[in-house]
């Protein structure tokens, strides 16, 4: 089911911004690379906080 959500993102960042697929691919690499750090931010910071006894 999540197949396609590529896919249409792909097509919109190419609609939208008018770029080649070289491109837009880039673009949808940056982006999932910023999200991956986020990502990865999120979790760490999460960890930190239920190892230090849930904030308080």
């Amino acid at each position: 089911m999540l197949i396609p959500a590529p896919i249409h993102l792909f097509a919109h960042m190419r609609g939208v911004y008018r770029t080649s697929i070289v491109g837009t691919l880039a673009r949808m690499f940056l982006l999932f690379l910023g999200s991956a750090v986020a990502a990865g931010i999120l979790i760490v910071g999460l960890i930190a906080v239920g190892l230090n006894g849930m904030g308080a």
